[in-house]
């Protein structure tokens, strides 16, 4: 089965607000979620490819290497990247203007540059958590029974032959019952590693008006992602296989890039390497 390809560009966004708009969420459902037996299965596989038991019992990762921001101010520098439980994420990268980091704890996202912070909101601080641990969608999409799972079909990407994926649900996001709302992915899985190569969705409420008017139009056509995550050179380290190059783009433009360059597995991290 071949999924049509989106027919329609949206004018380039500016690049000043890449970094802000991250991922955002979908609206609540009420209706009763889809567990696509064949998605499950996919699933399962990505899991079992990712290290089995090993990827469902990482507690903490340490990463580091480079990144790299594209636009109008393109900046790169060493990055150093934490992530604990699924829940807290700290992201400091020495840039030419000075050090940035990125913090959240328990879905409360802030950014610290030249001794200010700056709150972002839930569903960024949420979504950061899982940027360059992909598989952590499919362990939490499995476990959570109230998720949505839909096969939509295989495609091409590049030379490779890939799944498509769509999940809806909170997918471990987040923990806290004070923030409920659904996220929606598309995880583009190599029909033959079961590596995710790619995660895909739509960051902007008005990019999804304007496709929902193009659909309207073209009813063979579906959404066009908005934001590309793509993942490559993936690596084992210590049983769980490690993507170490992450490239984010935005309506087709590349805005992020990071380049690791060693990661280390349940380190011993505790929640004081999340406060600055």
């Amino acid at each position: 089965m071949t999924i049509p390809r989106s027919g329609r560009k949206l004018g380039v966004l500016s690049l000043a607000i890449v970094w802000t708009c991250l991922s955002f969420g979908e609206d609540q459902s009420t209706t009763a979620p889809t567990r696509d037996s064949h998605c499950v299965e996919i699933l399962t596989r990505v899991v079992q490819s990712a290290g089995g038991q090993v990827s469902t019992t990482v507690r903490d990762m340490s990463e580091s290497g480079e990144i790299t921001f594209h636009g109008d101010d393109k900046a790169n520098g060493p990055v150093k990247i934490h992530v604990l439980d699924g829940s807290r994420f700290r992201m400091e990268a020495s840039l030419p203007h000075g050090r940035t980091v990125w913090i959240v704890r328990n879905g409360v996202g802030t950014k610290k540059q030249d001794d200010k912070s700056f709150p972002f909101s839930h569903l960024q601080a949420a979504n950061l958590v899982n940027l360059t641990t992909p598989f952590s969608y499919a362990t939490a999409a499995l476990a959570d029974m109230s998720s949505d799972l839909s096969f939509v079909g295989i495609e091409k990407l590049g030379t490779r032959s890939v799944y498509r994926i769509r999940l809806k649900g909170q997918l471990g996001l987040s923990s806290d019952s004070s923030h409920r709302a659904l996220v929606r992915k598309d995880l583009l899985v190599d029909v033959l590693t079961f590596d995710i190569l790619s995660v895909e969705d739509r960051p902007f409420a008005a990019i999804s008006r304007v496709n929902k008017r193009v659909a309207t139009r073209s009813t063979t056509q579906p959404e066009a992602a908005a934001r590309h995550v793509d993942y490559s050179d993936f690596r084992e380290i210590e049983g769980l296989r490690v993507p170490f190059s992450i490239s984010v783009k935005l309506l087709g433009q590349p805005t992020l890039d990071i380049r690791l360059q060693s990661v280390s597995i349940n380190t011993g991290l505790t929640d004081q390497s999340f406060r600055d």
